[in-house]
């Protein structure tokens, strides 16, 4: 593994006294950190575009921290002690950096010249890159933050052409994240939560010239440890400029459209496919697309998602789970055979759960008589049991009322990470779609009557 390839020496290396002979000199990171509360810091190498932790340091009493590594890959490298705020450095092997971490943003103490332009930058660009980012931690609305961006464009351009160390592809990587810094920061900015949001007439000019016809013609986005988040708030950003959106089944076929260089392409699909829900939908989505999936990586996460997916393709058996009804009996998956099967996976708690409740018996109405059975399982935690009867009394509930007491065994099974969540299995016992679609749409139901004439 990668990580075993870094040492982490003693942090000690503060103040150490210890001498290398120049052939077995480390890299060296030293830091410190306003934050009082901090206790370790995280290093990190970049992955496909990902944060990769690499190695953990306590911080001591005079809030110090220090990395020693053996083995460095020329690049980007981050540290952070919350994995939300992290300081972004450039290291070679051999090299030697210090730096403070203050609240905001982190001063250089001792460095390259590859990363005095590099803190020089990212010092720079925290006006722009803080309000989009870290938007918990203020009220930052576009009011205020348009007018700083449209008065900080020039200044960028002004810095990316003063870029000039005697490191060719520093310097290349360099110019890219100046653009790449603002570019993803105006994104994200529109696209979290905020008090108020703009409108598109609202948006500076500077949005019209984000999007471009085969963009990343290159990979530089991949040596970026948000790189992926960045690629996805792109994909966003080009789907919300059309007037036509494409279907969840398409997004890799414009994917592949719209990024220009074909790792990108690929690691972009290969980020995505463990997103999918059903066999189903991951065999339509990737298959117009699979020749981009060609790297180790991308392969490999191809196998990943197809081998986690194939246990619940059309035809797989059902789990046999097996809960409380309102009367405290056990009912279980098995009891339904001979019948098709809806399951309904709720809480009481769930406000879109309950809007699916009127559609849901209506459909229970227009199905009487035919062999389908409605089960809903409610995950509703154990205290809130009585609440789940009161309620299911109230509202009169029909079809077969379970309770799975938390987010048990059949959300885990069917890696269920959000409610409502509707499934349909045939006469059988197997699966048709662990994910179908809402009784609130005519799909639903069209689904069983095909089942039914099987």
């Amino acid at each position: 593994m990668k990580k075993l390839r870094y040492l982490l020496l003693a942090v000690a290396v503060w103040g150490s006294s210890t001498v290398y002979a120049k052939k077995d000199q480390p890299t060296l990171i030293q830091g410190k950190t306003d934050r009082e509360t901090t206790t370790s810091m995280n290093l990190y190498s970049v992955n496909e575009g990902h944060y990769q932790k690499i190695a953990t340091a306590p911080v001591d009493d005079q809030h110090r921290f220090a990395f020693a590594l053996t083995s460095v890959k020329e690049g980007l490298y981050y540290v952070s002690d919350n994995g939300q705020e992290y300081v972004r450095f450039y290291l070679k092997p051999k090299d030697a950096l210090e730096f403070i971490i203050h609240d905001k943003g982190a001063e250089l103490v001792k460095g390259s010249k590859e990363n005095k332009t590099m803190f020089q930058w990212n010092e720079m660009v925290l006006p722009i890159t803080y309000p989009a980012h870290m938007f918990m931690k203020g009220n930052y609305t576009y009011d205020e933050y348009f007018p700083v961006m449209v008065d900080f464009i020039p200044k960028a351009e002004k810095f990316k052409s003063g870029i000039k160390t005697s490191n060719k592809n520093f310097n290349e990587l360099m110019k890219f994240l100046v653009d790449a810094d603002v570019e993803y920061a105006a994104m994200k900015f529109i696209y979290t939560p905020r008090s108020k949001h703009p409108l598109k007439e609202d948006y500076p000019a500077y949005y019209g010239t984000i999007l471009k016809d085969k963009k990343f013609n290159d990979d530089k986005v991949l040596e970026m440890g948000d790189g992926m988040d960045y690629l996805r708030m792109y994909f966003l950003y080009d789907m919300m400029s059309k007037e036509t959106r494409p279907k969840p089944a398409e997004f890799n076929q414009v994917a592949a459209k719209i990024f220009g260089d074909e790792r990108v392409i690929g690691d972009y699909i290969a980020d995505g496919l463990s997103s999918h829900k059903t066999y189903e939908a991951f065999v339509e989505a990737v298959t117009p697309v699979k020749q981009y999936l060609v790297t180790d990586y991308q392969i490999n996460k191809y196998k990943e998602a197809e081998k986690a997916l194939r246990s619940f393709e059309k035809g797989k058996p059902g789990l046999n789970f097996s809960y409380e009804n309102v009367e405290g009996k056990k009912v279980a998956f098995s009891d339904f055979k001979g019948k098709v099967v809806v399951i309904d996976v709720w809480a009481t708690w769930c406000g879109p759960c309950k809007q699916q409740i009127p559609y849901l018996k209506k459909l229970e109405e227009e199905m009487h008589g035919k062999d389908v059975e409605f089960v809903s399982v409610s995950v509703d935690v154990e205290k809130d049991k009585q609440k789940w009867i009161d309620f299911v009394k109230k509202e009169q509930l029909g079809g077969v009322q379970l309770f799975a007491g938390g987010w048990n065994d059949i959300t885990k099974y069917y890696d269920i990470k959000g409610i409502p969540r509707f499934l349909v299995f045939d006469k059988k016992g197997n699966v048709v779609t662990i994910d179908a679609p809402r009784p609130s749409t005519p799909d639903l139901k069209k689904l069983l009557e095909s089942e039914l004439a099987k």
